[in-house]
């Protein structure tokens, strides 16, 4: 499952579902309701720009 990571202005991070775009008004990244609230959870994205291009990642579910 391919998904995407953008930060928003206020520094919050997001998993998408669908790529985002960027709404300057609102001054944050919009793809549909089915996005995930990852801030803190991941190191490796905290140091992004909300300026940055959304990140493209691989979703992988193992049973464990």
């Amino acid at each position: 499952m391919i998904g995407y990571i953008a930060k928003d202005k206020n520094g919050e991070i997001y998993l998408h579902t669908e790529e985002p775009i960027y709404d300057d008004y609102a001054e944050c990244w919009f793809s549909t309701s089915e996005e995930v609230r990852i801030t803190g959870q991941f190191p490796e994205f905290d140091n992004m720009a909300y300026t940055d291009e959304p990140i493209k990642v691989e979703i992988k579910l193992e049973r464990i």
